[in-house]
């Protein structure tokens, strides 16, 4: 796995929800419906802002060169939230399975806003996922089930920590990786990371 650095920083990113499931529609106009399949994970579309390039850019290439052998790690984007503690979440107990998490180590009476992103390292790897259906108010024993999407892709052992800074791992898409050059010497940054499952 390779951290990407946080120089260049991100000037516009856009992530995606991808879906594995399908839209049925009837050849005879009755109602539509959804086959839902297990898969679903995130991807973002990322453009950096111009980085000097014997300074910092020479770096950032070079990690997003490997990126198409290896996994890169990103700092997920949360425009406008700000970071502070949620106490020391982790996985409340073994054989969580879809979308419902249990979750203990959490501040007494906090509230998870629905939307807020955070992240799970199982086996090395980092699993991006959204607090789902609603808000969340902690119980007084520092517990809460989350509803979160995409459901679990791998089941977490219990004491799984949570990182409420969250982080998207995968592979940079496509089979090359591409950069201007010009005598500004600055050089902008344009890739997309999808994570592997």
């Amino acid at each position: 796995m390779i951290e990407l650095p946080n120089c260049p920083p991100i000037k516009e990113a856009v992530p995606r929800y991808v879906s594995f499931g399908v839209d049925q529609d009837p050849i005879l106009g009755g109602p539509q419906s959804k086959v839902l399949r297990m898969g679903d994970r995130w991807a973002i579309d990322v453009e950096t802002y111009p980085a000097e390039y014997a300074e910092h850019g020479m770096k950032y290439l070079s990690r997003l060169v490997r990126g198409l052998k290896e996994t890169v790690r990103l700092a997920f984007p949360e425009p406008g939230v700000r970071p502070r503690s949620y106490g020391t979440p982790v996985v409340a107990s073994a054989g969580s399975a879809g979308t419902a998490l249990p979750v203990s180590g959490l501040i007494p009476g906090d509230v998870i806003k629905e939307g807020k992103f955070f992240s799970m390292i199982i086996g090395g790897e980092s699993y991006l996922y959204q607090v789902a259906v609603a808000d969340v108010t902690v119980g007084s024993g520092g517990t809460a089930t989350l509803q979160i999407e995409p459901m679990l892709r791998r089941q977490p052992p219990a004491g799984t920590a949570l990182d409420f800074e969250p982080k998207i791992e995968g592979f940079v898409q496509g089979n090359e990786q591409a950069w201007n050059t010009s005598r500004s010497k600055y050089l902008p940054f344009r890739f997309t990371i999808k994570e592997r499952a």
